[in-house]
């Protein structure tokens, strides 16, 4: 069998030799920045790239590639060059991980691992694919690997509700009647502003958040920062609302009017995910399975990725992977049980990328692979599954897992 392929762009040549020792059972293949646009000649499961310097400049040809939204492109970064808004800004242009140097084997192996996606598995699919972008024209059901936000340019930016709307998934973003409005906003007024935004309508104490935004100084610089802050936060909304002061002052805090209507994707996110298992419950798949999608369409990216180290961002992120993950393991399951099994493997490969050690989504994917008889497919995907659990828990694949493997190999 062919090793598999990894494309390595821009610096990260220096690496190549590193590279090749660490990843023995791929085949990494180096590509001038010139030949680019034949990528996907090679048919690689993966791109690892790299910029010496803070890597701003180089996303944005790297966001400019067709391919970057088919092929998953692993960033390597120098964290002395690199900082949180470089990280939100990879990810906003399409990287699927990042990894810091110095380049640590096992880490660097997990990630691969993780990341890689053979691209003649998605060449397989490409025609079916096409069938299925048509029928979501038609009956709006969104297919479970497509986002009309990644392949039309204009729609991540379109919104349909009037007043303020607020997207928190990937980059935070404020629109007033359907226009984005100016990043002009310092990152501290930024994150307050989405802080209050998020806790919509709820009192917020003047003490909690001189303790939450500016911990590290005296009371008095505290509150004077906070005054400050909210000062910018009324003044950024004063030529679309007028002297109408939507942050008011109460008691000994704050509370952003509840009067006036704020809709949020993170709440629309929620309401697709309730009314998808309200429906599970009652057994009406046909209305459950739109509202599963809408969730996941919705969550494009994570919540808040520019403020990656504010500990209420981490909190509230990780509760949202969580229902994406039931989500996503919710569409699966629905489609195993339909045969679906090519509707399977991008529903399980997504929950991997985000929890690569749950072994229950590493049976479906080996089950997908079987039943549509991709054997060497199946058993390599047990092999990655064993691999991960014995590196990171030292435990053995559980007794379902083996027998579902052992049935296909004597199959």
């Amino acid at each position: 069998m062919p090793l598999k392929t990894i494309i390595l762009l821009g610096e990260a040549e220096a690496y190549f030799q590193l590279l090749t020792e660490y990843l023995t059972e791929y085949r990494i293949i180096p590509v001038l920045q010139k030949d680019w646009s034949k990528i996907e000649r090679y048919f690689p499961g993966l791109i690892l790239f790299h910029s010496a310097g803070p890597p701003h400049s180089s996303l944005q040809l790297l966001g400019r590639q067709a391919w970057v939204r088919k092929i998953p492109t692993l960033l390597i970064h120098d964290n002395s060059k690199s900082d949180a808004k470089d990280i939100a800004a990879a990810y906003d242009a399409g990287i699927v991980d990042c990894i810091a140097l110095p380049l640590k084997k096992d880490l660097l192996r997990q990630k691969v691992e993780a990341c890689y996606r053979p691209m003649s598995w998605l060449k397989r699919l490409f025609s079916r694919r096409i069938d299925q972008k048509r029928a979501y024209q038609a009956t709006g059901i969104l297919p479970p690997f497509y986002s009309p936000s990644v392949e039309k340019e204009g729609h991540s930016t379109q919104v349909l509700a009037k007043g303020l709307y607020a997207r928190f998934f990937g980059a935070f973003q404020l629109f007033y009647n359907q226009e984005l409005l100016p990043n002009s906003l310092s990152k501290k007024d930024k994150n307050l502003l989405a802080y209050f935004l998020f806790h919509h309508g709820q009192f917020l104490h003047r003490d909690k958040l001189m303790e939450k935004f500016w911990p590290d100084v005296s009371p008095e610089s505290a509150r004077n920062s906070l005054h400050v802050a909210i000062s910018h936060l009324r003044a950024y909304f004063r030529p679309y609302l007028g002297e109408i002061k939507v942050i008011k002052h109460q008691n000994e805090g704050y509370l952003f009017d509840p009067d006036h209507a704020v809709i949020t994707d993170v709440q629309q996110f929620k309401a697709s995910c309730q009314s998808g298992w309200e429906a599970l419950k009652k057994k009406e798949y046909e209305a459950a399975i739109p509202f599963l999608h809408q969730a996941s369409d919705l969550y494009a990216k994570e919540f808040l990725r520019e403020f990656l180290y504010e500990e209420w961002c981490s909190r509230e992120r990780e509760a949202l992977q969580e229902a994406l993950l039931a989500v996503l393991k919710s569409l699966a399951v629905y489609y195993q049980k339909q045969a679906a099994y090519e509707q399977v493997i991008p529903l399980a490969e997504r929950m991997l990328l985000i929890a690569p050690f749950l072994e229950d989504v590493h049976r479906l994917l080996i089950e997908a692979y079987a039943e549509l008889n991709m054997r060497g497919r199946a058993l390599n995907q047990y092999q990655k599954c064993r691999a991960l659990l014995m590196s990171h828990f030292e435990a053995e694949p559980s007794p379902e897992t083996e027998d579902l493997v052992a049935k296909l190999r004597v199959g």
